[in-house]
């Protein structure tokens, strides 16, 4: 064998070195703003729900099986392995006649040196994209069981709520009926009370859905049954406990874009832009065929044969160049993209800033301001009314008041959770 073919041999077959990716930007420190963050019963259906839900699952096989296309993409194509009979066509045997033979005929295709190594990077890249997804899916889980056990924890607390008024007007039923007994109340006093505790049995039992529904919709990102029970450690008004944490637009801009997986995912398109960009250059040299024969002969001497082609590209111009200039103008789409993508991630998050610190002035404001005033009218509505100054409807109203102040209360800490759990995943969505 020549010593030129012999080398170009050599490089085809040489072990294919991987290109390394950039290192990716560490995402800046960010403080996850949802208040219930260390509660260990949602700590633990999160990671439930990790482990057993198939989205996640797919995700994670899907990046495997790109993982299994790396090393094909640099294989080399099947050799070409052929028995062939020849002979002259006159009367005569094999070892008789010169001509006739039996022989085995091996070609082998050899991509230019350096195709191989290419193809097999542009692959990896493609793998590599496949992370984002995992990722992402990941995040979308968790973000999906916070705003669940949250319509849990208001489900329950409205439950709690409704509970503490029924005995409250209770309460003030009886005490109707004791002043009804001695003169000092009417009987429509009574009959209020009575029609208040029906109404809040109604809602008790509206109630009881919505915890129903919350628990089906949570058991089912755990893969349960719709009523397995699921126990919860807080309590919406643990959140109020709780400090609120509001980062700064800089903060969750900068957090977001270099968290988010739908950028880190525009970025790994991008970089499998520039990797089929290097193939489809590449695509320009030649290919090779190698391949050798022996001939059998009978009692005549075998015979050998070495063969080395040459796949010229002829038709540059049309192909070649064309697949170059095509990978190239996909690299910048790749570009924009990523530049849009980061672009929408950090409206995104600024808009999910937007609410969240709507929602935590609201619940302060409500706590602050219309709670207190609520509870020293109640305070004197009842006084006033056992001194005789009041009627029983102005009692029956500043309760109903309280009531209706403290569900809506309920309501914006609900609202507190959401927006948090929300602006902890701003970079789930374009």
């Amino acid at each position: 064998m020549p010593r030129s073919a012999l080398r170009l041999a050599v490089l085809a077959f040489a072990p294919a070195l991987f290109a390394q990716a950039p290192p990716a930007v560490p995402a800046p420190e960010f403080v996850d703003p949802f208040p219930l963050q260390d509660d260990p019963a949602l700590q633990a259906l999160v990671a439930e729900a990790l482990a057993r839900h198939p989205r996640l699952a797919l995700a994670a096989a899907e990046q495997r099986a790109a993982e299994h296309r790396v090393p094909m993409a640099g294989a080399l194509a099947e050799p070409l392995v052929a028995l062939e009979t020849e002979g002259s066509g006159e009367p005569g045997w094999i070892g008789e006649d010169m001509d006739a033979a039996i022989s085995l005929r091996v070609m082998q295709e050899l991509p230019w040196p350096g195709k191989r190594r290419l193809r097999e990077a542009a692959a990896k890249a493609e793998a590599a994209a496949y992370a984002s997804p995992v990722e992402r899916e990941r995040r979308a889980l968790e973000r999906a069981v916070r705003r669940a056990y949250t319509d849990l924890l208001l489900a329950r607390a409205n439950l709690v709520l409704l509970a503490e008024q029924q005995g409250t007007i209770a309460d003030l039923e009886a005490l109707t009926r004791s002043r009804y007994a001695v003169g000092l109340a009417e009987q429509p006093d009574v009959l209020r009370a009575q029609a208040e505790a029906a109404r809040l049995e109604q809602m008790r039992a509206h109630e009881r859905g919505n915890e129903r529904m919350a628990l089906a919709a949570l058991n089912a990102l755990l893969d349960r049954e719709a009523t397995a029970p699921v126990e919860t450690a807080a309590t919406l008004n643990d959140v109020a406990r709780r400090e609120w944490a509001l980062p700064t637009e800089a903060e969750v801009a900068a957090w977001a874009v270099a968290a988010s997986p739908w950028v880190a995912q525009a970025r790994a398109e991008e970089q499998v832009a520039a990797a089929r960009h290097d193939v489809a250059r590449s695509e320009r040299k030649p290919d090779l065929e190698l391949g050798g024969r022996w001939a059998y002969r009978g009692s005549l001497p075998d015979m050998w044969a070495l063969e080395v082609g040459v796949r010229p590209t002829l038709w540059r111009g049309r192909k070649q160049q064309r697949m170059a200039a095509e990978a190239e103008a996909m690299r910048h789409v790749a570009q924009a993209q990523t530049r849009a993508v980061a672009l929408a991630v950090r409206a995104r998050a600024q808009r999910a800033l937007a609410e969240y610190v709507a929602a935590v002035e609201e619940a302060r404001a409500f706590e602050k301001g219309v709670l207190i005033a609520d509870r020293l009218a109640v305070e004197s509505t009842l006084a006033s009314y056992r001194a005789g100054r009041v009627p029983f409807v102005s009692v029956l109203e500043a309760h109903t008041t309280d009531f209706e102040d403290r569900w809506e209360y309920l309501e914006l800490l609900a609202h507190v959770l959401w927006h948090s759990a929300d602006l902890a995943e701003a970079g789930l969505e374009e």
